[in-house]
């Protein structure tokens, strides 16, 4: 009687739209990645979830189709889940076809998320000796949410506009309940709101507008603490007040941390955020720390320029073929604790005066360029992020005029087209953790031709003899702490000087930083295991109940909203081992984060027997476009690992994890696949026509009008395998950092 209630609510639940729609017509359309899974359970009360209660296997490994819902007209099966292998997609079609993997979602399939971390999607379908899982990997978060959402109304989920919001700084939870014709107006109102960041002025300060219902929430949870708050609490939002902090809602999942922004906000509109785990809470808007606590440093100002290198990577004297000294002039900038080299022919370097020179490189108006170049300083200041007494753009103030906003956004998007593309063209980056100490070089310790070279290059005049008067004192070397040695030179002296005491700031406060960073991410799962009492290979077993969840203990300063904010052209960088095979060995790189881009670059150099060979910096050596791709992690990452701890540990049967330590003292012990994630790209090609296209746009309801009729494009080809790198961090809290930046990527 009780399934028999379920199921009437359900179908009356489903009335209200799924009637709406013929039989056979399109509900939704979207590309994804699919792996289907069988086990011999019948049926199981919890959600299937990367923990895999039951034994499974796989039936179809990772592929990519184009997965169509399609209106069954049946409320027993309402739904008709298709997947493409080609792009011809019917406007109508109510047929499940041979041999494919088609089937009808009824009410006793299920529905929820595999895995809390990449927002892969498990979608249980039983048969007569067993059930299917289906598991699906969007591109995007907010896809996985939306498809989600999709099912799990098909089964009758009904956001009732209640909302458990808890508030860590505060202790204390509060419930929050929306009525529904407001809920509704809330939703509309959200949804119809542009991509682009609208601004607002408050009490004389500008900030960004979020999203009607995530606003509403936000002073509903105030107006609650302000009823009933403790002396405690009264003097918390008394800061808060006073220094105008921003607050957002974010989800939390263990120690890991998601801000929700206008492009997640659709976290809060399902139900089955609480049945997955997450807890929605209210915290300040914190960035990454840019001062150091202990020893208090503030992050220096950066600095670029351009500047003769006279070492190779080894730290020897550049030569050419007949063994004579070489300059070669390059361009250095320093980005977070990165010190990049890019060629002098692709460096944008920043000017006082916009628009002399493109991002790109090119040069529209050469004769404005060298008349500013012959004015300009040797040493300046440039920034277009200026701010006012009061810490706000000063730019943002409500007097502005619309012509001087917009003149100084242009400046702003200039700048960080500018830096970005920077980083991409960088041929080589160095780590300035990883720098000794920087001192000057006198003259006389240079050789006498190079001299002549650096003074040809800095100042244009070809002579044999070098005068006392004429010699260039800007020599100083970059010392690393494996030996190696970066000798530059400057045009002068003074510019020298300034690249010593800004380097060495920096060199400094970056170990300070970075170092503060490990300690931070260390205490924190500290804290966790001493609170669930586990060790840290049972650690990253545990998920499976609330109370496990909840008693976790999560820091915003690690999982910080600068990188969603994009706040800087690298979002994270670090060291990475990756393989591009299943069957390969893991390398070890240096990997930078840019929006839209995942940089490698080789960690070592080898000799020709195979020898690693101590250098200076770390070469590039592949960018990887992320717009393009799908990244998955946990339990789906062990098949492209290879099983090769195969040993019995009597004491601790089952376990697989080798213990190890590394020279910064981190520590962890877990498996490999709790400390890999995959990026996946389609490997085969098709021709895409405009046959195609227009059979697309007619099932989505559009109208189909190409500009090039007769153009055809290159696609991904569908239902095949594709190319997967696995890369693994060091630890299980590494790879969600990882992880969660890479989604942050992909989703902008």
């Amino acid at each position: 009687v009780r399934r028999d209630m379920q199921t009437l609510g359900t179908l009356f639940h489903t009335d209200e739209w799924l009637l709406d729609y013929e039989t056979g017509e399109i509900l939704g359309v979207e590309k994804m990645l699919v792996m289907v899974k069988y086990t011999a359970q019948q049926s199981f009360l919890a959600p299937f979830t990367d923990a895999e209660p039951y034994d499974t296997r796989v039936t179809e490994r990772w592929k990519e189709y184009l997965l169509v819902v399609r209106s069954s007209g049946d409320m027993d099966q309402p739904l008709l889940v298709q997947f493409y292998k080609n792009r011809g997609i019917l406007q109508k079609d109510a047929s499940i076809r041979e041999n494919t993997l088609d089937f009808t979602f009824t009410h006793r399939c299920t529905a929820s998320l595999y895995s809390n971390l990449d927002k892969s999607i498990a979608l249980t379908v039983p048969v007569s000796n067993g059930l299917y899982i289906y598991i699906l990997k969007t591109h995007t978060q907010s896809a996985s949410v939306r498809w989600l959402s999709l099912f799990r109304s098909t089964l009758g989920e009904v956001n009732d506009g209640r909302f458990y919001i808890t508030v860590p700084d505060l202790h204390t939870s509060l419930e929050i309940h929306i009525p529904r014709d407001r809920y509704d107006e809330l939703v509309d109102e959200s949804r119809q709101m542009g991509k682009g960041l609208d601004l607002c002025l408050h009490n004389r300060t500008v900030t960004f507008a979020t999203t009607p219902i995530l606003a509403y929430l936000i002073d509903k949870c105030l107006e609650q603490l302000q009823r009933g708050q403790s002396p405690e609490q009264a003097e918390l939002l008394t800061a808060w007040k006073r220094d105008k902090t921003q607050l957002n809602l974010v989800l939390r999942d263990h120690d890991r941390i998601e801000w929700i922004d206008n492009h997640t906000q659709a976290f809060v509109y399902s139900r089955w955020l609480s049945h997955a785990g997450f807890s929605l809470e209210l915290r300040p808007l914190t960035h990454y720390p840019r001062e150091t606590k202990v020893d208090v440093l503030h992050e220096p100002e950066k600095i670029e320029g351009f500047l003769c290198l006279l070492t190779t990577r080894k730290g020897h004297t550049r030569r050419r073929l007949m063994g004579t000294p070489a300059v070669k002039l390059v361009y250095f900038f320093s980005c977070e604790n990165l010190l990049f080299k890019v060629k002098f022919f692709r460096a944008v370097p920043p000017l006082p005066q916009v628009g002399l020179i493109n991002a790109d490189g090119s040069i529209p108006n050469k004769e404005a360029l060298l008349a500013l170049l012959n004015t300009m300083d040797d040493v300046y200041t440039h920034s277009v992020y200026r701010l006012d007494t009061t810490g706000q753009l000063d730019f943002l103030r409500p007097e502005t005029s619309v012509s001087a906003f917009q003149e100084h956004d242009t400046n702003a998007f200039y700048e960080a087209e500018r830096k970005i593309k920077q980083v991409v063209k960088a041929g080589e980056v160095l780590d300035m953790c990883d720098i000794d100490h920087i001192i000057p070089v006198m003259s006389e310790e240079v050789d006498r031709l190079v001299r002549l070279e650096c003074k040809y290059v800095w100042q244009g005049v070809a002579s044999t003899e070098v005068k006392e008067a004429d010699v260039i004192g800007g020599v100083f070397e970059i010392v690393m702490r494996n030996g190696c040695r970066i000798r530059l030179q400057t045009s002068t002296s003074l510019l020298r000087d300034e690249w010593v005491l800004r380097l060495t700031a920096m060199k400094d406060y970056w170990t300070a930083r970075k170092g503060a960073d490990l300690r931070l991410m260390s205490e924190v799962r500290q804290r966790n295991l001493d609170q669930l009492g586990v060790d840290e290979y049972d650690e990253s077993c545990v998920g499976a109940f609330p109370w496990e969840k909840s008693n976790y203990v999560s820091s915003p300063e690690l999982y910080n909203v600068s990188a969603a904010a994009m706040t800087s052209a690298v979002s994270m960088s670090g060291v990475l081992f990756q393989k591009p095979k299943k069957h390969a060995s893991f390398k070890k790189y240096f990997v930078v984060l840019a929006p839209g881009l995942l940089i490698l670059y080789n960690y070592y150099d080898r000799s020709a027997s195979g020898n690693v060979v101590l250098t200076s910096g770390h070469p590039h050596f592949l960018t990887i476009a992320l717009s393009e791709c799908y990244v998955y992690s946990g339990n789906t990452t062990s098949l492209d690992l290879l099983k090769r701890d195969t040993a019995f540990d009597s004491s601790n049967p089952g376990f697989q994890g080798l213990p190890r330590i590394y020279s910064d003292g981190w520590k962890s012990s877990e498996q490999e696949p709790a400390r890999c994630f995959t990026l996946w790209f389609g490997k085969k090609r098709a021709m895409s026509g405009k046959n195609h296209k227009v059979a697309l746009n007619e099932a989505k309801g559009k109208k189909s009008a190409p500009k090039n009729p007769g153009i055809v494009k290159i696609v991904s080809r569908l239902g095949v395998t594709g190319n997967s790198m696995v890369f693994m961090a060091r630890s299980a809290q590494e790879k969600d950092l990882w992880v969660t930046k890479l989604l942050y990527e992909i989703e902008r």
